[in-house]
């Protein structure tokens, strides 16, 4: 399984667990990088890095997220819908 992890702070003891459960985590960002990538408001030079990660997670399978309404926006929810992402909200 494919995961994408945007979680605030440190995220080593979470990424452990999830490859110990067999999880192959593909990419570690803050929330606020793929909320901006999503939403369109990513600046060039940052434009190519959005565009990116946006690739990163239409392959992904799910995405671990922090909760909150500054990382689970209705332009994330509705990219993860699209792409086929199933979307863990981490409390």
């Amino acid at each position: 399984m494919r995961v994408v992890v945007a979680v605030r702070g440190p995220a080593h003891d979470l990424v452990d667990d999830l490859r110990a459960e067999g999880a192959d985590v593909v990419a570690v960002v803050p929330p606020s990088d793929l909320v901006a990538a999503v939403g369109g408001h990513a600046e060039s030079p940052a434009t190519v890095f959005a565009a990116e990660l946006l690739g990163v997670l239409a392959r992904a399978q799910v995405l671990v997220v922090d909760a909150g309404p500054e990382s689970v926006t209705t332009a994330l929810v509705d990219r993860c819908d699209r792409e086929g992402v199933r979307m863990v909200v981490r409390c």
